[in-house]
C-alpha cells in the first residue's frame, strides 16, 4: 500500500482537499483514495496514482442544490413511503446524484474521479462502503469509459473465468468454492473489462467476496472451507476475505479466458452440464450482463454493445446449466475447470490446483 499526502483543489468544484496521510488502495484498475478508512479495501495493492478520490460523509450540498436537475433513473422498487428505492439526477450537466430511500446519497463528477458519500446515523463506513464498492463503482467505471460485466471470476491456468447470470444464480458462492478449492478469485460481482491491446483483459476487484447466509452453509461442506467460514451466520451478507482461501486472491489483471452464463438450477440427472453459446445468443448474454445496464445512456449502451460483441467474437461464451442440489457444487466447479481447460488446450484434469 501506498501513502500520499493529498494537497490539491477538488477537480473544478472549489473544495479544498486537507493535507493528510492516507492509504491508496488499487481497485478495479484504479488508485482509489478515501477522507477515511474503508476496511473492505485492506489487503489491496498499494498505488502512488489517485484516479478516485471519495468523500466520506462530506457534502458538496450546496451545489448540488443551487443548479437545475434532471430527473435519469428510478428504480422500479420501492421504499414503504412510497418512494423509489433509488433515483439518480444530472445536476448541473456535470453531476450525478445517486439518492437511496433509505439515507444514503452519493454525488459523482461528471468523468468519475470524485465522490462525495453522506448518509444517516443508521449506517457505517463498512455499509456505504458495499454501495460504493458495488452498484456505484460499476457507473463510476462506465463514466470512464471502462465496460464491466455483472460477474464474479476466477483464474484457472493464468485466465480468467468469468461467471455472469441474474441475481441469485450462485456466482459469488462459485466464485469461493474456487477460492476454496485453490483458484485465485479476481473480482466478486464488477469484472471491468480491458479492450486497449491486443488480448482482452480481465480487471482485479478487491479481498472480498459477499455471502449470503445460505451460501455460507452451501460452502461449509468443502472440506477447506470449514475451518474458515463462521458458524450459523445469520446476519446478513457476510463479507469473506478472499486471501484466507487456498487460492487467494488474484492482484493483477489477467487474460479473459471465458465467460459462462448460469441458467436457473433445476433438479435434472443430466446436471450439471456446460455447453457453447455463440453468434447473437453469446453477444446479448454479455450485453443482458453489462455492470449498471439499466442506468447508462444511449452512448453508454452503444459502447457496450460493441465492446461486449468483440468479447464475443474473440472469448468463448458457455451456458452452464447447474444442479440444485447444493452438495453438488464441487461437481459444477469441477465441469467448468475442465471445460476451461479444454477450450485453452489443457488437459481438464483434477478440480483442485
Amino acid at each position: 500500500m501506498s501513502q500520499v499526502g493529498a494537497t490539491a483543489s477538488s477537480r473544478g468544484h472549489g473544495l479544498l482537499v486537507p493535507t493528510s496521510h492516507r492509504v491508496v488502495c488499487r481497485a478495479y484498475g484504479l488508485g482509489v483514495w478515501a477522507s477515511q478508512p474503508l476496511s473492505r479495501l485492506e489487503g489491496c495493492p498499494g498505488t502512488h496514482q489517485v484516479d478516485l478520490t471519495v468523500w466520506l460523509q462530506q457534502s458538496c450540498g450546496a451545489l448540488v442544490a443551487s443548479g437545475p436537475s434532471v430527473r435519469w433513473f428510478t428504480s422500479e422498487e420501492c421504499h414503504p413511503d412510497g418512494r423509489p428505492m433509488l433515483a439518480i439526477d444530472r445536476v448541473h450537466g456535470d453531476l450525478w446524484l445517486w439518492s437511496y430511500a433509505f439515507g444514503l446519497e452519493f454525488v459523482i463528477d461528471h468523468v468519475g474521479r470524485e465522490v462525495w458519500a453522506t448518509w444517516t446515523n443508521d449506517f457505517t463506513i463498512d455499509d456505504v462502503s458495499s454501495y460504493l464498492l458495488g452498484p456505484l463503482m460499476g457507473f463510476i467505471l462506465r463514466l470512464r469509459h471502462r465496460v464491466s460485466l455483472h460477474a464474479s471470476a476466477m483464474v484457472v491456468d493464468g485466465r480468467a473465468v468469468a461467471i455472469v447470470g441474474p441475481p441469485g444464480a450462485g456466482k459469488s458462492t462459485t466464485a469461493a468454492a474456487f477460492g476454496f478449492l485453490g483458484y485465485p478469485v479476481l473480482s466478486d460481482d464488477v469484472v471491468p473489462l480491458l479492450d486497449d491491446g491486443p488480448t482482452l483483459m480481465a480487471l482485479p476487484g478487491y479481498p472480498r467476496v459477499r455471502l449470503r447466509p445460505a451460501a455460507i452453509h452451501t460452502l461449509s461442506r468443502l472440506p477447506r472451507a470449514q475451518s474458515l467460514l463462521p458458524q450459523d451466520w445469520q446476519h446478513g451478507r457476510y463479507h469473506f476475505n478472499l486471501r484466507d482461501t487456498p487460492g487467494g486472491f488474484q492482484d493483477d489483471a489477467v487474460p479473459l479466458g471465458a465467460v459462462y452464463v448460469f441458467e436457473p438450477r433445476r433438479e435434472e440427472p443430466t446436471r450439471p452440464r456446460v455447453t457453447p453459446l455463440t453468434g447473437l445468443d453469446a453477444t446479448m448474454a454479455l450485453v443482458s450482463q453489462s455492470f449498471a445496464g439499466t442506468v447508462l445512456n444511449a452512448d453508454m449502451r452503444a459502447r457496450d454493445f460493441e465492446v461486449l460483441s468483440r468479447v464475443a467474437m474473440s472469448v468463448p461464451v458457455r451456458r452452464v446449466e447447474p444442479h440444485s442440489d447444493p452438495d453438488r457444487l464441487e461437481e459444477l466447479c469441477r465441469h467448468i475447470v475442465a471445460d476451461a481447460r479444454a477450450l485453452a488446450g489443457g488437459t481438464g484434469a483434477s478440480v483442485v490446483a
